[in-house]
């Protein structure tokens, strides 16, 4: 748990720093199907982004990964709606869930929803067990 922590604070650090050293180059550009772009990658939601034209830029400017720990959420968030009584002594110490990773758009507040309705699932439970029974029974047995 501490080394995923480790890693996943590691990854975010990268990502800033990356965007920085992109934002301290010089602004070269260079023509590409008539629209003036940057010789570099402009990273989304930088000082460059409105430098540019908008097809220079990537649409998104940032992923939003939510992780879930459910002892903290039945102590703080499940005030208003408290967790069912026993819930915390099913689900061990440091269990964690993966709640998403969705794209956001550069003013923090709006993102993109239901993008590829092919891909919704009716049914999650049948798609977990044909893929992993064995996933599917470590979820029963932790978040039931």
């Amino acid at each position: 748990m501490t080394n995923f922590i480790i890693a996943l604070l590691s990854l975010f650090f990268i990502i800033q720093i990356y965007g920085r050293v992109l934002d301290s180059h010089e602004f070269i550009s260079n023509k590409v199907k008539n629209v003036e772009c940057p010789t570099y990658d402009i990273v989304a939601c930088s000082g460059y982004q409105g430098l540019v034209n908008k097809c220079c830029v990537p649409d998104q400017g940032h992923l939003i990964l939510s992780l879930q720990w459910l002892p903290s959420y039945c102590k703080n968030a499940g005030r208003n709606k408290p967790c069912k009584k026993g819930t915390l002594k099913k689900v061990e110490k440091d269990t964690w869930t993966l709640h998403g990773l969705w794209p956001g758009n550069c003013d923090g507040v709006t993102y993109l929803t239901n993008c590829n309705p092919e891909r919704e699932e009716e049914n999650i439970e049948e798609v977990i067990r044909s893929k992993d029974e064995d996933l599917l029974s470590e979820m029963e047995k932790n978040l039931a």
